[in-house]
Order: C-alpha cells, then structure tokens, then sequence
C-alpha cells in the first residue's frame, strides 16, 4: 500500500493543527469518487478522519478515508463564516470522534470499532461506489469484517454477514443516516 504524498499529509496536519475547513477530493483506483468537507480531526499513518460539514452548514458526522485516495486538498474560502456559524449554533468546537480509532491500518481501523456499537456505514468503492454496508462491526478476522446489518427498513438482520476487509476504502460513523437507522431501529441485538 503506497502512502499519501509527503505535500497531501503536511496540508491535511496543518488543517488539523489550525481548525481550518478544507475540501478533500478522492481519488479510488483511477476513478475520482467524490469530495468530502469537514475538519481534519485526526490523522494517522494509512487513514484521516475528518469532521464532515454539510453545503448547509450543519455537523454531519464523521468519514474515515485512506490517505492514499487523498488526490487534492484545499483549504475553503468559506471556512471562517463555516467555524463562526457552527460557534453561534452551539456546535463549535466539534465533538470529539465517540470511538477512539486506530489509523495505521485499515484492519485496524475495523478493530477500533468491534464493540462500540455504533453505525457505520463501510464502503468498498473500488468494487462498487453506489454500494455501502451498514451496521455494527462485530469481530474482525485477517481478511473479513463481521457486520450485523441494519436495513434501509431500519430492522436488525438476524445474522451477521462478512465482508472483504481489503474492499473498504470509507467508513462513515454517526452521520446523518446512521444517526436516523439508530433512532428507529434502536441499539443492535447481542
């Protein structure tokens, strides 16, 4: 697995440092897959997190993203009226991330989330970008990650599935779609 390009981590730590707004573009493969606003929240050796922000202005969770997709990143022209909006809704500073993440890895990244019981939402974007897996990550093996998924009906499936832990490029955690499946579903069944 290749690294982030040593001039993409030093904007991405200076984003993180400063507080500022930026706009990340990705790249997956050779396929521009989307952008992402928000905050650099945290930073490891293979993946960052990042704070996301709707064009509204309104917190909507967090995405975790492998460096190495990482094809541009800019700081907004918008980013003091963003902080500043945030500040006077009772937003600012951002909540700190609910689980404590490891970013060296994307086994490990899996492994942070085994029994946390929050959503996420896992992306295997190289194979299929309109594609996403939901739920609660259960265990994590050498090649698979143990989901028990909730369905776009917010119900609880009776049975975990296994998924490919090399196809995730993406994890999103309590945006806004995780947050309304927790609402209705209610917490995951042990």
């Amino acid at each position: 697995m290749s690294p982030a390009p040593r001039r993409t981590t030093e904007l991405l730590a200076a984003a993180r440092a400063d507080s500022v707004l930026v706009r990340v573009h990705r790249a997956v493969g050779e396929e521009e897959v989307e952008w992402l606003e928000g905050y650099v929240v945290a930073l490891g050796r293979r993946w960052l997190v990042l704070a996301c922000v709707s064009t509204d202005v309104w917190p909507t969770g967090w995405s975790a993203v492998r460096l190495r997709d990482v094809s541009v990143v800019e700081p907004r022209a918008n980013a003091r009226f963003t902080t500043e909006a945030l500040r006077r809704r009772d937003q600012w500073p951002l909540p700190p991330v609910p689980v404590h993440l490891d970013l060296d890895s994307r086994r490990g990244l899996l492994t942070s989330l085994v029994g946390s019981e929050e959503i996420v939402a896992l992306h295997p974007e190289r194979r299929d970008p309109d594609v996403c897996f939901v739920g609660v990550v259960r265990e994590v093996g050498e090649h698979w990650v143990e989901l028990l998924e909730v369905t776009t009906a917010a119900q609880w499936e009776t049975a975990t599935t296994r998924r490919a832990v090399e196809a995730v490029t993406r994890i999103d955690l309590a945006g806004g779609y995780e947050s309304a499946l927790r609402l209705v579903a209610g917490p995951a069944p042990r």
